[in-house]
């Protein structure tokens, strides 16, 4: 059986041998494996019989011609002049290397003029250069060279050219890189040797002909170094959110232009300590900070320490701050539900459709001249606290008993002891160190804005500083405890008055006159500090009355204690009785003259329109009668009822006179 090697099959088909190889892999050309016997090496051998029939009569008829078919010489391209690159493309070395060789060159002409045969100058000047150059091959084809390259003002003429020759090229063929960055740019992130292990058993079933000369790992490592631009590899092994954190540009704010109290930008931080409740209880549980930062100076203005980051610890930590450092221009917010809520400062985008056109009471922003903004969703960026909090961190929870970190591997190993034997602070003791810290330690370190004009300045001198720039706008006690009460929705008054809903319970509130206002639209002001009464105003903002908490209403579902319930039945009968009191009090304001029956009245009007109605007649009548003769003999005098001897008159008067006097004994 004649067989033909790879080359052969190659030469014959006009094509390269990794080809041949590859379709031999894919068992589209048969061949037998055998020992090579010079380097005993398995090559490929391809029967004759099992080539292509167009392959097989290309050889035998080389073999007829006495060798393989003479391919066409291809017209040789003239190849293009090389780009010359400007002095600054060049490495600070390479640019150092044409410098020196520029100086050698002015050398060589300036010497070189001084003998009257060149030739010998030539040879005198080059042993001259040696000398001073000893580190550069110097000979006078290589200045030739060199100052053509110099007048031609071709840069890397000047450069050695030896070495470097494959300066750029790679070891590793693009499809196999490929393949390795199908494997490697996943975010499942595998590592980059256990990629080149798989490349390499893809490579066995897919690249057969590659396999006897595949790259080192290595050379995957240097090609992907280069190649593969680090933003693009985090963004397919790490994820959007971590290359766009490492590798996208961002915006820096311009503080120049906003004075103190311009942007207060609020949010809330979980504070990594443990504590107790001061009831002696053993629910340990971490409080939360809600706070008011100034964009100027980094001064916290104002604070709410709780354990629930809630609306109402919003508008505590709002007054705290405007007590102490004036009204803002402006609030930052986020999108938590505990800033956009309808009565601090609306919903914002969290307003339904339906919603919009909805009349609503004004906000509490809104009556203390301040500005809503809000940062975009779910970009912790837009908010300079959130550096704030990592510093509060550092510098006041880490201190403190029962710091527990931000998560396990930040946990340390004493906090299982402090829980055990119970010395971690209580929420009354944790608030007042809290206060403290903040006040004398965080607001009077030092300034760590990007203004020049207050290096070395601490927070709150910045504060005082910039504070002197711009109207401070302040509010006294009394009308801040005003304007920051809670604000409901627009209610109607019911039965038992109008209520506010605190977690989820309702509160109803009432006094003495409610009950004379029910149906009225209204909304209600109340102090989440103070429960006990509530203010309840118009659509228009006017302030109508106060009311009271009634509590002595709500009772449980099957009450055993007779003072509750003699309590609220007592309540529901004054107002029942005043109800009757009022309703009397209207009907005995009118003389008794004047209280005549509404039936009694239509009546009266009826018989003065009855006298005066005068029915007309047309000019022209047309009498229809009956015939006589027809009808008589048909009428029958009917029988009388039985028990109808006597006639009954009904009396109109009477029975009116009795209806006017069962109403007047109804009405007392």
């Amino acid at each position: 059986m004649e067989c033909l090697t790879v080359k052969q099959v190659a030469d014959i088909k006009g094509c390269s041998q990794q080809y041949i190889r590859k379709i031999i892999g894919q068992g589209k050309i048969t061949a037998i494996e055998a020992e090579e016997p010079i380097n005993h090496r398995i090559q490929y051998l391809i029967p004759v019989e099992t080539l292509p029939e167009d392959l097989r009569q290309k050889y035998y008829a080389s073999i007829a011609t006495d060798g393989p078919p003479v391919p066409k010489e291809k017209a040789v391209k003239k190849e293009k002049a090389k780009a010359k690159k400007p002095f600054e493309a060049y490495t600070k070395k390479e640019r150092e290397e044409i410098m020196q060789w520029c100086e050698i060159l002015e050398i060589w002409q300036k010497k070189r003029n001084h003998f009257e045969s060149k030739v010998e100058g030539d040879r005198n000047v080059v042993g001259y250069l040696k000398c001073e150059y000893p580190d550069k091959q110097i000979s006078v084809d290589i200045l030739y060279r060199k100052y053509a390259a110099y007048k031609a003002g071709d840069f890397g003429g000047l450069l050695d050219g030896r070495g470097g020759w494959n300066r750029g090229k790679s070891a590793v063929p693009e499809v196999l890189f490929l393949q390795f960055l199908y494997f490697y740019l996943d975010d499942r992130q595998p590592a980059v040797s256990v990629c080149y292990r798989a490349t390499v058993d893809a490579a066995k079933e897919l690249y057969p002909e590659m396999v006897a000369q595949f790259p080192s790992e290595q050379s995957f490592r240097r090609k992907l170094k280069k190649e593969v631009p680090e933003a693009v590899v985090r963004y397919m092994r790490l994820g959007e959110k971590e290359c766009f954190d490492k590798a996208a540009p961002y915006i820096e704010r311009w503080y120049d232009d906003t004075e103190a109290n311009d942007v207060w930008i609020a949010d809330n931080h979980t504070w990594d300590v443990m504590v107790m409740r001061d009831d002696g209880s053993e629910v340990v549980h971490r409080m939360y900070l809600t706070a008011f930062l100034d964009a100027k100076s980094g001064v916290l203005t104002g604070w709410n320490v709780t354990d629930n980051p809630c609306s109402d610890s919003t508008i505590f930590a709002l007054r705290h701050g405007i007590l102490r450092h004036g009204i803002p221009k402006v609030c930052y917010f986020d999108n938590g539900t505990e800033f956009l809520t309808y009565d601090i400062a609306g919903r914002g985008h969290r307003t339904r459709k339906s919603q919009r056109d909805v009349p609503k009471p004004e906000t509490i922003l809104a009556k203390l001249g301040i500005e809503m903004k809000n940062a975009i969703v779910r970009n912790a960026k837009a908010k300079p606290i959130e550096r704030t909090f990592s510093t509060l961190k550092e510098h006041i929870s880490k201190l403190m008993t029962g710091y527990c970190g931000g998560k396990p591997s930040e946990r340390p190993e004493s906090l299982k002891r402090q829980l055990k034997n119970g010395s971690i602070p209580v929420d009354s003791e944790f608030r007042e160190i809290i206060d403290t810290l903040i006040e004398g330690q965080y607001n009077q370190e030092p300034y760590g804005g990007t203004e020049k004009a207050y290096q070395g300045m601490t927070r709150l001198e910045v504060w005082n500083e910039s504070i002197q720039n711009t109207i401070q706008r302040i509010a006294s006690e009394d009308d801040l405890n005003l304007m920051l009460m809670r604000t409901t929705r627009y209610q109607k008054v019911k039965r038992n008055g109008v209520c506010i809903e605190i977690a989820g319970e309702k509160l109803w509130y009432s006094n003495a006159d409610t009950w004379q206002h029910v149906g009225d639209e209204v909304y209600v002001r109340y102090d989440p500090t103070d429960l006990k009464t509530v203010r309840v105003y118009d659509v228009e903002d006017r302030f109508l009355y106060t009311c009271q908490v009634e509590p002595a209403l709500l009772l449980n579902f099957i009450e055993d204690d007779k003072a509750a319930l003699a309590d609220a039945n007592e309540i529901v009968r004054s107002r029942k009785k005043a109800i009757r009191n009022y309703a009397k009090g209207i009907t005995d304001r009118l003389p008794a003259e004047y209280k005549i029956d509404m039936l009694d009245l239509s009546i009266r009007k009826a018989k003065l329109a009855r006298e005066g109605v005068n029915i007309a007649q047309s000019s022209v009548i047309e009498p229809i009668r009956i015939d006589p003769v027809k009808e008589t003999d048909h009428l029958q005098e009917l029988p009388m009822a039985s028990g109808a001897d006597n006639v009954v008159s009904i009396d109109i008067e009477r029975m009116n006179a009795r209806a006017e006097m069962r109403k007047r004994n109804k009405r007392r």
